[in-house]
C-alpha cells in the first residue's frame, strides 16, 4: 500500500523502476566520462550554484569538491576575475549558449581559459542552469604570442612594429574606441647622430628613446616603432584631449633630455601629433595623428600639436 513500485523485488520490471534504473546508470556513465576526459567541467543550477564539478575542475580551482558543490560561482571564484564573464553567464542562465576566453589567476599562475557554457533546460523547457566546459589554452596562446612576436615586433627596440600596431588596433572594437588617443612621434635631429657617430650609436639612441617612452606610459598603453625614427603611442581611457596632451608634453620633455651613449652626450628632441579616435576608423586616426605631427614640426619642432 502506497509503496514505490521500485521498492519491491517482484516489481523490478515495472516501467517506472526500469526508467529510474536507466537514469541512474546514465548518470553514472556521464560522471565516469566527465572524470575521464581532461577538460574541466562544472554543472551550475539556475541560481548560479555548482551542482557538480569533475576532478579536473577541483584540481584547477584549488578548493575540494565538497567546498565547491552547493556554493555560488562568486563564492568559489574571485569576483574580480569573473568581471569579464558575467555577461556570458547571464546569457547561459537565460538559455543562450555562449563561448569566450578569459584570463584567470589560478593556482598562483595566470591562465588563459577557453570557456563554453551550454544551457540546461527543465522538463518544461525553461532554462535550468548550464554546463561549463573549460579548456586551458595558456600554452597555445603563449606559442601564438611568440609567433606574433617574431612578425609584429621591432627587432631593435622590442617595441611593436607597424604591422603589430595595425593588428593591435584591429583587435579593439570601434564601439570601444571612445577615449583612445594616438600620439605620433618623430625624433628631431636624429639623422645628424647617424652621420656623426654612425648607425651603431643611432641604434643605441633608438633603444634608449624606446625605454624612456615605455617608462612614461601605463602598462595598458602601447608604444610602437613604426619607422626609422618614428614612434606611435596609443593611450586608452583618456578622459579628454588635455590628458592626452599632457602625456605628449612628457614625451617631448623626455626626448629633450641628454642621452649618455657610451660616453657620448647626445642631444635630440621630438615632435608629437595628437589625435583622438573618431568615426573615420583606425586608418583615419593614424592619418590625423600624422597630420598633427607635421603641424608640430612646421611650427618649429620640439613641441606637440
Amino acid at each position: 500500500m502506497g509503496a514505490s513500485p521500485c521498492g519491491a523485488s517482484e516489481a523490478s520490471t515495472h516501467p517506472d523502476c526500469t526508467a529510474t534504473r536507466l537514469q541512474k546508470d546514465l548518470e553514472q556513465v556521464l560522471c565516469s566520462i566527465a572524470e575521464a576526459i581532461p577538460d574541466v567541467i562544472a554543472v551550475v543550477d539556475r541560481e548560479g550554484r555548482y551542482e557538480f564539478v569533475n576532478s579536473a575542475f577541483e584540481k584547477l580551482v584549488g578548493p575540494s569538491r565538497a567546498e565547491i558543490v552547493g556554493h555560488k560561482i562568486g563564492e568559489v571564484m574571485p569576483i574580480q576575475e569573473l568581471q569579464g564573464s558575467m555577461a556570458h553567464i547571464h546569457k547561459a542562465l537565460g538559455g543562450e549558449p555562449t563561448a569566450f576566453e578569459l584570463d584567470l589567476q589560478l593556482g598562483g599562475r595566470q591562465r588563459n581559459m577557453a570557456i563554453t557554457l551550454v544551457p540546461r533546460q527543465s522538463e518544461g523547457g525553461t532554462p535550468d542552469g548550464f554546463i561549463a566546459v573549460l579548456d586551458d589554452v595558456t600554452i597555445h596562446r603563449q606559442r601564438e604570442s611568440r609567433l606574433i612576436g617574431l612578425s609584429e615586433r621591432d627587432g631593435l627596440t622590442g617595441l611593436v612594429n607597424r604591422q603589430g600596431l595595425e593588428a593591435y588596433l584591429q583587435r579593439i572594437p570601434l564601439g570601444e574606441a571612445h577615449g583612445v588617443a594616438m600620439l605620433y612621434v618623430d625624433l628631431d635631429r636624429f639623422k645628424p647622430v647617424n652621420d656623426t657617430w654612425g648607425h651603431p650609436v643611432g641604434d643605441q639612441l633608438l633603444q634608449a628613446v624606446a625605454a624612456r617612452f615605455l617608462a612614461l606610459v601605463r602598462p595598458m598603453d602601447l608604444v610602437a616603432r613604426v619607422g626609422g625614427d618614428e614612434f606611435v603611442v596609443v593611450l586608452g581611457g583618456m578622459p579628454g584631449r588635455a590628458a592626452a596632451e599632457q602625456v605628449a608634453d612628457k614625451l617631448v620633455a623626455t626626448a629633450a633630455r641628454p642621452f649618455d651613449l657610451g660616453g657620448r652626450r647626445v642631444l635630440i628632441g621630438a615632435s608629437v601629433g595628437v589625435a583622438f579616435a573618431g568615426d573615420d576608423g583606425w586608418r583615419g586616426l593614424m592619418e590625423r595623428a600624422d597630420a598633427s605631427l607635421y603641424r608640430a614640426k612646421a611650427a618649429g619642432r620640439g613641441r606637440r600639436a
